[in-house]
């Protein structure tokens, strides 16, 4: 087994959008394709040379929320405490899984993981913090 790989991904987590339909083609529209694209420069500069992962790996995720404006005790109060409100979990986890398999535009692989479908078991929780990101890490099972 290898070593797991950690991601930081820095700013306030997002939830995947649902994809919009436009138009009489029926034509679907990402209204979260920059964004993924920035994401996806951040993760690319923690890359390295670490390849693809193409077997089953496991994902632990943590999404640190923003604490909302408070007095400062109880902004600290809430620091490192479950976060239980909108946005979902699910979705949070759904939108980084998106951008680990955006396809590179050379071999129409995916960047960090060869695709979702190897995701075999994943780990997600939500909590508070003045530092708002996305820390997640990719192992090889």
């Amino acid at each position: 087994m290898k070593s797991p790989i950690v991601y930081t991904v820095i700013g306030d987590p997002v939830p995947l959008a649902r994809p919009r339909i436009s138009g009489t083609a029926r034509l679907v529209y990402d209204s979260q394709k920059v964004l993924k694209h920035s994401v996806l420069n951040q993760l690319l500069g923690q890359r390295g040379d670490n390849p693809l992962i193409t077997g089953p790996c496991h994902l632990d995720v943590v999404f640190y929320l923003r604490i909302p404006k408070l007095s400062v005790s109880k902004m600290q109060a809430l620091e490192g405490k479950y976060h239980v409100y909108k946005p979902d979990t699910d979705n949070l986890v759904k939108f980084i899984l998106d951008v680990c398999c955006m396809q590179d535009f050379d071999d129409n692989q995916g960047i960090l993981l060869k695709d979702d479908c190897i995701v075999s078991s994943i780990t997600a929780k939500k909590l508070y913090s003045v530092t708002p990101r996305t820390v997640f890490t990719i192992t090889e099972l």
